[in-house]
């Protein structure tokens, strides 16, 4: 499942951070309505916090910036994939590790519209592509995924191993996003990955 940010040691939230979460939300899906009616482009933070019936001022409270909406919902996503490589089994080759715990994460994103419709909008306006750094959080959650689960690697190796799952997890994205099939992108995964190695083993 999606993390919502809370780990599990943790006391659970109080009433006020519960309305706060609530409200968080309520301006997500409030600015994803306006952004597949208009664009992204073409809808403003003060349109955002109408909808959300809220202040342009209380909007900033939640988000630095419209791109903030989508992006850092992505972030709080893929950033996951770190933990589930760490857990993969000992022994298992790294480039398998990757390819499970993206299959594995697919499944969650895939499970929630709120996380479809974000990486929709990520896909679909070049502005967000252009002025985000969407990859970066999921090189950095598999590096650090890496380290934990092989700390005898090097981290030069682990950078590159992570840097090319990364590449290929958004190829998968981009799959699940085109066919909406589930399934379908757990063979289209492995098939990537499979390539990936051959091809590197030949270069």
């Amino acid at each position: 499942m999606i993390s919502n940010g809370q780990a599990d040691d943790l006391p659970p939230p109080t009433a006020a951070e519960r309305r706060k979460a609530r409200q968080r939300l309520v301006l997500i899906d409030a600015a994803l309505d306006l952004f597949e009616a208009k664009g992204f482009d073409a809808t403003t933070v003060d349109e955002i916090a109408g909808a959300g019936d809220v202040s342009p001022r209380t909007f900033f409270r939640y988000f630095e910036s419209k791109n903030d909406v989508v992006m850092g919902e992505i972030t709080r996503g893929v950033a996951q994939i770190g933990d589930l490589v760490a857990s993969r089994p000992q022994g298992e080759p790294a480039p398998i590790a990757i390819c499970e715990a993206g299959i594995e994460l697919l499944a969650d994103l895939a499970a929630s519209e709120r996380y479809v419709r974000c990486l929709q909008q990520l896909m679909s306006s070049p502005a967000l592509q252009v002025n985000s750094m969407a990859g970066l959080p999921m090189v950095v959650a598999l590096r650090s995924g890496l380290l934990e689960r092989e700390p005898e690697r090097s981290e030069e190796e682990a950078a590159v191993l992570a840097t090319l799952g990364a590449a290929l997890m958004r190829r998968s994205i981009e799959y699940l996003l085109t066919t909406q099939d589930i399934v379908g992108v757990e063979d289209f995964t492995r098939q990537s990955f499979a390539v990936s190695r051959a091809v590197w083993s030949e270069a």
